[in-house]
């Protein structure tokens, strides 16, 4: 390579990285300081938008081999699944009704806006790849500052709502959203739209902190976690806990742990049952999954479970083709006697593919997430691993794949030079000195 090439190149590759740093930083802003245009766009997405008009002038543009059998597996079922749509648009399902429904664009807009999302998120895992090939550690760098500026935003939040300020000054196009505890109500989601957005976001800064050996930052987003009152992250947090002390014990010298082994699952079921009954668990998780219907503390259940059921039952009409992206909430009506003027969506990963794009779509969609999971197969990339099974238990009541901080994770995976050993302590950064 000539040397005019050389640094044509690396002017390229400084540009992209450049681009994914500034999205690392801004992941969090789901909400907060976005721009409202019939929906909130947010900071990432307009760099994003922008590299898109620059690309035809970025010269030797490359991303990592590493990461290319996952972009080209979901290039498939993107395809598929708007070609599926233009079929569904042509020649509507008897259950589609577009009447007296709220949206945000109809049946047309609403689709395309979803493929514009998810090639969107497509283009962020290449670039969010390419940065993690070129340096690792500034990636995890870059997610954590973002993350503590969002654990610190919460944190304000609370302690507002603690000395009795019950709308402080906020980031503008945050959402305030209020959660019962006790006497008190606290706002909750920090600068994301709702609990499971911030809850999963937080659990993976947990799990790229512990990576990382940064236990204090780590300590933080989990606090963090918890403020938001979301079920399954809770749920995750109390797992992972389970995970850590069973990989001390099972490291432990035979001797050790036959006489361990009765104290040990003594420790675990008081602990267990010592959070189930603090008023956290008992708020977030318990309330939820046990409340008569009808109550407010059983309205997220209860809506969950019958959007799941109608997506099922959706499926089980359209089984290859689905109704089409973005489509659901067009023909949930059929599948439920309860009327309702506000699209609806499945609320589950797994029953949205099935339910709008059907069965092939959904099991290439399946062989994505194995082809994830085999990135973290070495023993130095444990609390990664653990980090897409968060992801894949997650999506059983998560709104929508088409997160970008979902996509930089698995840039993360498929980008990084799996070679390197687990991050050392000496590079000089603010998350460093927490």
């Amino acid at each position: 390579m000539s040397s005019a090439a050389a640094k044509a190149d690396f002017a390229s590759q400084s540009f992209l990285t450049s681009i994914a740093l500034i999205c690392l930083a801004t992941l969090p802003l789901m909400q907060a300081l976005t721009i409202p245009v019939g929906f909130p766009l947010k900071i990432y997405e307009i760099v994003l938008l922008a590299l898109l008009g620059l690309l035809p002038l970025v010269r030797h543009l490359s991303f990592p081999q590493s990461a290319i059998p996952m972009a080209r597996i979901t290039a498939y079922w993107m395809l598929l699944a708007s070609a599926l749509l233009v079929v569904k648009l042509c020649w509507p399902p008897p259950t589609m009704s577009s009447t007296l429904i709220e949206s945000r664009f109809g049946p047309v807009g609403d689709g395309i806006t979803k493929l514009v999302y998810l090639w969107l998120n497509l283009l962020g895992f290449l670039i969010f790849a390419l940065q993690a090939r070129h340096n690792e550690k500034t990636f995890i760098r870059i997610w954590l500052w973002g993350a503590l500026f969002a654990s610190g935003y919460e944190f304000y939040l609370v302690a507002a709502n603690l000395a009795g300020i019950l709308k402080p000054p906020s980031l503008p196009g945050s959402v305030l959203i209020y959660f019962g505890f006790g006497s008190h109500a606290f706002l909750r989601n920090s600068t994301f739209t709702e609990g499971n957005f911030a809850g999963l976001y937080f659990v993976i800064s947990t799990l790229l902190a512990l990576h990382a050996g940064r236990p204090r930052t780590a300590a933080l987003t989990v606090c963090a976690t918890i403020l938001t009152f979301s079920t399954p992250a809770i749920v995750i947090l109390c797992g992972l806990g389970l995970w850590k002390i069973w990989g001390r014990f099972r490291n432990s010298r035979t001797v050790v742990r036959f006489f361990v082994a009765p104290l040990l699952i003594a420790v675990v079921l008081g602990l267990g049952g010592g959070l189930a009954a603090t008023a956290v668990f008992q708020a977030a998780v318990v309330s939820k999954l046990t409340a008569e219907e009808g109550t407010g503390e059983a309205l997220s259940r209860v809506e969950r479970l019958r959007m799941a059921q109608g997506a099922w039952d959706m499926f089980l009409d359209n089984p290859l083709t689905g109704v089409g992206i973005a489509q659901y909430g067009y023909n949930i009506l059929h599948y439920q006697s309860l009327p309702t003027e506000r699209k609806q969506i499945p609320n589950v990963v797994y029953l949205e593919f099935l339910s709008e794009d059907g069965l092939i779509v959904f099991a290439i969609f399946l062989y994505s997430l194995w082809l994830t999971y085999r990135q973290t197969d070495r023993p130095d990339e444990r609390y990664l691993r653990f980090g897409v099974l968060s992801l894949s238990i997650s999506f059983l009541a998560f709104p929508t794949i088409s997160v970008m901080y979902v996509w930089a994770f698995l840039g993360l995976l498929f980008g990084r030079r799996r070679s390197e050993v687990t991050l050392s302590r000496s590079s000089v950064s603010p998350v460093a000195a927490i």
